[in-house]
């Protein structure tokens, strides 16, 4: 039996090294804390699938993992919604998007079509992903609640992995494919700043 371990830090007062053991497990990737910090959702591939899918963990470590989607594509990418019981995820099902499942009922529902990496405000009234519209990827912001979508970015190279901040007053987000920049926007629109580095990727 072949067994991959996933070693997650968690940061208190001092850095606390947690083991947690995935039998029949390929890889885990892309995890998540919940808001309250007792979960730890992530995207796994069994060795016996040919897809991933999302998970989630008690960031204890004391319970299994428990599986959340069973689609044959791939579903990766998860978030936690804010004042929700749900968790959102991009999934290359048809039709292509963002999903979210409920943990209450397990039902799986498609808000984002064509969506990609995305992030919640703090309230959780709003998402802000990354979408290939025209031949170019930039940045939208969707309020849940009106169901209107504004475009955030309109920078020639590719805009994605977004990271909405804990004010909700401002998002960062890569610029490129190939060394990419970071970059914050105001969440309400206006010019980008660089954040001074030569190149980053995936920025929290």
């Amino acid at each position: 039996m072949k067994i991959v371990y996933i070693y997650i830090l968690l940061i208190y007062a001092y850095i606390y090294p947690v083991i947690y053991q995935l039998p029949n497990t390929l890889y885990a990737m892309e995890p998540a804390w919940s808001l309250d910090g007792t979960k730890i959702a992530f995207a796994s591939r069994l060795l016996s699938s040919d897809d991933d899918d999302i998970w989630y963990i008690s960031s204890n470590g004391l319970d299994s993992p428990v599986r959340l989607t069973t689609d044959p594509s791939d579903d990766t990418a998860p978030a936690w919604v804010p004042n929700s019981n749900k968790i959102s995820f991009i999934s290359e099902r048809q039709p292509y998007g963002i999903y979210t499942h409920d943990l209450s009922n397990g039902a799986e529902t498609l808000i984002i079509p064509d969506g990609s990496c995305h992030s919640w405000s703090p309230e959780g009234n709003k998402i802000v992903y990354s979408k290939y519209v025209n031949g170019n990827t930039d940045l939208y912001i969707k309020d849940m609640t009106s169901g209107v979508e504004t475009r955030l970015t309109t920078d020639p190279d590719q805009d994605a992995w977004p990271d909405w901040s804990h004010d909700g007053l401002k998002i960062v987000y890569d610029i490129g494919d190939v060394n990419p920049t970071m970059w914050v926007i105001p969440a309400t629109g206006g010019s980008p700043m660089q954040v001074p580095l030569d190149y980053g990727y995936f920025p929290k």
